[in-house]
C-alpha cells in the first residue's frame, strides 16, 4: 500500500530534486525508507509552495497541572487562567504576513547589570520581495516602532513573515505543516542535527490505515559529556493531491532529566490554493522544569502547557494584495527608510511599491542584501539557461519509479 502511495506521489510532484534528508549509508536507513523520505520531504516543499491563503485565528494557551489536564483543556473544559490571543496569517507568492496581537502590554523583565528585557510582546511581520517590516507592539510601555529592512537572502526566509515568525514558537497550520522549515520540518530537522552533530539515527515507516504513513525516527547525539536522545513520530494523511502532517509526536530527554513530551494534532483540513490546510491546532507538551526566575525550591505545580489554534475563515477567501499592506497609527516611528515618514500622521506602508533603493544607506547590510541577491538571481539565470534543471528533475523522477518499493 504504501508503494502505491509512492507511486501517486511521483506522479503528483514537480521537483524530486531536493537533497536528500538522510543516507542510507550513514545511518541505520534502509535505502527505501530513505527514497520514502526523500519523496515526502519534496511533497512538503511542493506544499509550502502551492498553498496560499489569508485568514483570522484565535490562539489559547494555559499551563496546567498534567498531561490529561491539558487534554481537557483541548476538549473545551479551559482553565480560567487561559492566555488568548488573535491574529491573522497570510500568503500569497513570496508575500508573508503574521499579526500575533495579544491585546495587553509586553511582560518587563529586570535583568543583571540593568536594563529590562521584554517578552510575550505582540507584533505585526510582513515580508515581500526582498524587504521585510517588523513592528513590535509595546501597548505604551515603551515607544512604538517599525522597522523597514532587507529579507534574509536564505531559503526559508521565502516563507516567513519575519523574525519571530521563523522562531517556532508561534503556533501556524503552515509553520506546524512544515512550510517555516528548521524544527517545525520534523523529516528534515532532526537527521541534519544528527548529521551536524554526529551521532546514531534510524527511521522506520509504515501505513497505518490506506490513508495514512507514519514515520518513526530516533536519534542520538552527545553534546559535551550529556548525551540528547529524541524520537519523533510524523504521520502523513496521504488522501490529499499532496500529503500532509496530520499529527506529529515528540519525546525527548537531555542527560538524565525527565524526558519532554510533544504533541501536535492537526484537523478540519480545506483547500488553501494549491494544498489542505487545518483549521484547527491542538497541542500538548511538558513537563518543563521551572522558571528561571521562580524561587528556588519552589515545585512547579504547572508543568505542562496545552494550546489551540482556530481559524473559521481559513479558505474562504483568497489573498489579495491589500492584505499586504500596514496601516501605521499616528504615534508609531517608522525607521529603516531613505525618506523618513512625516511623524505624527497616520500612513500605510505597501512594501511592493518599495526597493532596497529605497531604505536607509547608513548600515552594510542593505549593500549586502543587494549583492546577495543579485548573485542569487545570476545562478539561478545560469541553471535555468543550460537546462540543468529540467534535466535533472527527469533522472531523479526516472530513478524513482523505476524501483519498487514493498513491505512495512
Amino acid at each position: 500500500m504504501i508503494g502505491n502511495v509512492r507511486t501517486v506521489l511521483i506522479g503528483t510532484l514537480t521537483f524530486l530534486c531536493v537533497p536528500c534528508t538522510v543516507s542510507s549509508s550513514e545511518y541505520d536507513v534502509d535505502p527505501d525508507v530513505a527514497e520514502m523520505m526523500s519523496v515526502f520531504v519534496a511533497a512538503i516543499h511542493q506544499w509550502r509552495d502551492a498553498v496560499e491563503f489569508c485568514c483570522t485565528f484565535t490562539y489559547r494557551q494555559a499551563w496546567v497541572a498534567s498531561r490529561e489536564d491539558a487534554e481537557d483543556a483541548l476538549a473545551g473544559r479551559w482553565p480560567e487562567d487561559e492566555e488568548r490571543t488573535t491574529g491573522v496569517h497570510h500568503k500569497q507568492g513570496d508575500r508573508v504576513r503574521l499579526r500575533w496581537d495579544r491585546g495587553r502590554p509586553p511582560v518587563a523583565t529586570d535583568v543583571a547589570g540593568g536594563g529590562v528585557v521584554f517578552s510575550e510582546v505582540s507584533f505585526d511581520e510582513v515580508s515581500v520581495g526582498p524587504l521585510m517590516l517588523a513592528h513590535r507592539k509595546r501597548y505604551g510601555v515603551q515607544r512604538d516602532v517599525i522597522w523597514v529592512t532587507p529579507r534574509p537572502d536564505r531559503p526559508d526566509a521565502m516563507y516567513r513573515a519575519g523574525p519571530t515568525d521563523g522562531s517556532g514558537v508561534h503556533l501556524t497550520p503552515f509553520g506546524a505543516g512544515g512550510g517555516r522549515g528548521g524544527i517545525m520540518s520534523p523529516l528534515e530537522y532532526l537527521p541534519k542535527r544528527i548529521r551536524d552533530r554526529g551521532g546514531r539515527f534510524r527511521c522506520r515507516v509504515r501505513r497505518e490505515d490506506p490513508d495514512r504513513v507514519l514515520f518513526h525516527m530516533e536519534g542520538a547525539w552527545t553534546n559535551g559529556e550529556m548525551e540528547h536522545q529524541r524520537s519523533v513520530r510524523v504521520t502523513f494523511w496521504t488522501r490529499p493531491a499532496l500529503p500532509v502532517i496530520e499529527r506529529v509526536d515528540m519525546l525527548t530527554r537531555f542527560g538524565d532529566d525527565a524526558p519532554t513530551e510533544y504533541t501536535l494534532l492537526l484537523s478540519d483540513f480545506v483547500e488553501c490554493g494549491g494544498g489542505m490546510m487545518a483549521r484547527r491546532i491542538g497541542g500538548v507538551s511538558g513537563p518543563y522544569p521551572p522558571p528561571a526566575n521562580a524561587p528556588e525550591g519552589q515545585p512547579h505545580d504547572k508543568p505542562w502547557l496545552a494550546r489551540e489554534w482556530v481559524s473559521r475563515d481559513l479558505g474562504e477567501r483568497d489573498p489579495q494584495p491589500d492584505d499586504f499592506v500596514v496601516s501605521v497609527p499616528a504615534d508609531v516611528e517608522v525607521r529603516g527608510l531613505r525618506s523618513r515618514p512625516p511623524r505624527g500622521e497616520p500612513l500605510t506602508i505597501d512594501l511592493s511599491q518599495l526597493t532596497l533603493d529605497d531604505l536607509d544607506q547608513g548600515g552594510s547590510f542593505v549593500a549586502e542584501a543587494r549583492s546577495q541577491s543579485g548573485t542569487r538571481g545570476r545562478v539561478l539565470s545560469m541553471l535555468l539557461a543550460t537546462g540543468l534543471l529540467v534535466i535533472v528533475v527527469f533522472v531523479c523522477t526516472r530513478q524513482l519509479a523505476a524501483r519498487r518499493f514493498s513491505g512495512r
